[in-house]
């Protein structure tokens, strides 16, 4: 790959660009042409997940004070496609909450 002259030292860049998802782990050899006995070995790792195709900007919905038989304040979460693709989602309230929240189409 090159030379290191001496008392200096050389930097080199690595870009992973992975294909697919799981654990990468290989080891690189950097070898000494002038004394085999002083290679070195560099262990890289990635745990490589998939994409996420959307994510949510606020997981939280805080209503504050409410009265009863009043309607609160809108509050509004924030929903991303990060995909190129289409994404159809669904809101599901658990069936306690479902009670007490008016549904609006997404």
């Amino acid at each position: 790959m090159g030379v290191v002259r001496p008392y200096r030292r050389r930097e080199v860049q690595f870009l992973f660009k992975p294909k697919l998802t799981g654990t990468f782990n290989q080891t690189l050899t950097i070898e000494n042409i002038f004394d085999a006995s002083n290679n070195q070995n560099v262990v890289v790792k990635a745990q490589v997940l998939p994409v996420k195709n959307f994510f949510i900007q606020s997981l939280q919905i805080d209503f504050g004070i409410c009265l009863v038989n009043e309607k609160s304040r809108k509050c509004q979460i924030l929903i991303c496609n990060t995909s190129a693709r289409r994404r159809a989602l669904e809101i599901n309230l658990d069936s306690i909450a479902s009670q007490y929240v008016k549904r609006y189409p997404c």
